[in-house]
């Protein structure tokens, strides 16, 4: 297993029942047979489009949702990451990568959040 300082930005699960530790945690490169009830902390991105707001997962390829308002599109994330990590989890492996989102000047927010599997 990785330390922290090697892959400081590697999402991170939490052992189901943990407490919460906000945003601050241990960090490792690979997530393989989660036990249901994990806890994730995510980086999201949300950015302004004609339409309303497109929220990204950053580093979990393929998770995005969109809403009309910022707050919208953050709750809609969080949902749209718990179907995707629950199938994940369901396979055994989660494809995490470094930044799988171009960050550019339409990001509104970037934040983290913790999503329950």
């Amino acid at each position: 297993m990785s330390n922290s300082q090697e892959h400081p930005d590697t999402p991170v699960a939490l052992p189901a029942g943990s407490p919460s530790l906000g945003f601050e945690s241990a960090t490792f490169s690979e997530v393989r047979l989660v036990p249901p009830g994990t806890k994730f902390s995510v980086d999201i991105a949300v950015c302004q489009d004609t339409d309303g707001y497109t929220a990204y997962a950053v580093q979990l390829p393929g998770t995005v949702s969109d809403g009309d308002t910022v707050d919208e599109a953050v709750a809609n994330i969080r949902e749209a990451l718990e179907v995707s990590l629950a199938e994940y989890v369901s396979t055994g492996e989660i494809p995490w990568t470094k930044e799988a989102v171009p960050m550019n000047e339409d990001v509104v927010l970037r934040k983290k959040v913790l999503v329950n599997v």
